[in-house]
């Protein structure tokens, strides 16, 4: 039985780093989609043929097991084979949706209100209570405050902002 599980973990090693492995072109195609090229943009780029780079594309479609290419970067950038600094910032909310972003942040801090709001929310008060408690003038504020802290961190919803805040230890 020992022997049979070392042999099973071998060849699931083996077969892991088989299918991370990747060529210098593949690297740099990689790059190239990470940058928001289109397929066309990076035959032009890479000086080969659309079809040639179309393939290549799918080739790494089944290496990585995906079928679109947010998930081909997504599953690269979590791999290690590319950083998210190679991630274009007008594409890196298509790319890295649910990713917490560190660097944006620093970028667009937030302010004191929003990180007020996210606080109470973090509570489990409910938008009503939040606005007695802020004073704010009315729902569509409270709105926009979710909807700029919700750019600001990255996330789809307030609830994922909340989970992010605490990743990044903003709030505690």
């Amino acid at each position: 039985m020992y022997k049979f599980s070392e042999y099973f973990n071998s060849k699931y090693s083996k077969l892991k780093e088989k299918e991370l492995r990747i060529t210098s072109s593949q690297l740099s195609l990689l790059q190239i989609l990470a940058s928001g090229a289109t397929i066309q943009e990076a035959a032009l780029l890479s000086g080969k043929k659309y079809d040639n780079i179309k393939k290549r594309t799918n080739n790494l479609y089944k290496k990585f097991k995906v079928t679109n290419r947010a998930d081909l970067i997504r599953k690269a950038i979590n791999a290690g084979l590319i950083s998210t600094k190679d991630v274009k910032v007008r594409f890196k909310k298509r790319f890295i949706k649910r990713e917490i972003l560190p660097e944006i942040l620093q970028e667009q801090g937030l302010t004191e209100e929003e990180l007020r709001y996210l606080y109470l929310v973090s509570q489990g008060k409910t938008q009503k209570e939040i606005i007695a408690i802020m004073g704010l003038c009315s729902v569509y504020m409270a709105q926009y405050l979710r909807k700029c802290i919700c750019e600001k961190l990255n996330c789809k919803n307030i609830t994922e902002s909340v989970r992010a805040a605490f990743v990044l230890k903003i709030i505690q």
